[in-house]
């Protein structure tokens, strides 16, 4: 893999300076876990500016927009369950939202229900009447997460986000927390 993935790697990171260059960026991101390789083969080979490995997800990020982005998180994480063999349950664990099982049955729903696009808005609804909840069980997390990010910046106010995702929400998420709710960066 190395002999074919090397020049991919190499010119990305090339490239990754100029954009940092011509942007005039103060740091460079490599998110986790797809840029792991690249962030080792830029320190090793081509660094030119301060970066960081930082370790995040589009989920650990979610835990600190549902009050901003309910529709767009439940939309893309509930719908590519449906019709899939996901029971609430499992949809609720890897959502974090396990304390709200219990509120399901007030809904016609337990935790083995299947989630199906005929039935995806009884779980939509159960999560939204709770959202209240669901924003205060994550406030702990949001506030370790702005903490965690505060100090990859180091007092950096532009930087690079450099990763591979297929639909790149994380992107979109960390502009807003960084720039738009927390203010700590440009």
């Amino acid at each position: 893999g190395f002999f074919f993935s090397f020049p991919i790697v190499a010119g990305y990171c090339e490239w990754i300076n100029e954009f940092v260059k011509n942007n005039n960026l103060d740091k460079i991101w490599f998110l986790a876990r797809d840029m792991d390789i690249f962030y080792k083969m830029y320190n090793k080979h081509y660094k030119k500016y301060d970066n960081d490995y930082v370790v995040t997800s589009r989920f650990s990020l979610q835990e600190c927009l549902y009050e901003d982005f309910t529709d767009e998180i439940l939309y893309h994480t509930l719908l590519s369950r449906c019709d899939r063999g996901y029971t609430i349950k499992q949809s609720f664990d890897e959502l974090n939202l396990s304390f709200l099982i219990k509120e399901c049955p007030k809904y016609g729903l337990n935790e083995k229900s299947f989630i199906f696009r005929s039935n995806l808005d009884t779980p939509h609804k159960v999560i939204y009447d709770n959202l209240y909840k669901v924003i205060e069980y994550f406030k702990d997390n949001e506030t370790a997460a702005k903490m965690y990010f505060k100090e990859k910046l180091g007092g950096a106010r532009k930087i690079c986000l450099v990763d591979l995702g297929w639909r790149g929400s994380i992107f979109g998420y960390l502009k807003y927390l960084l720039v738009d709710k927390w203010k700590l960066c440009d």
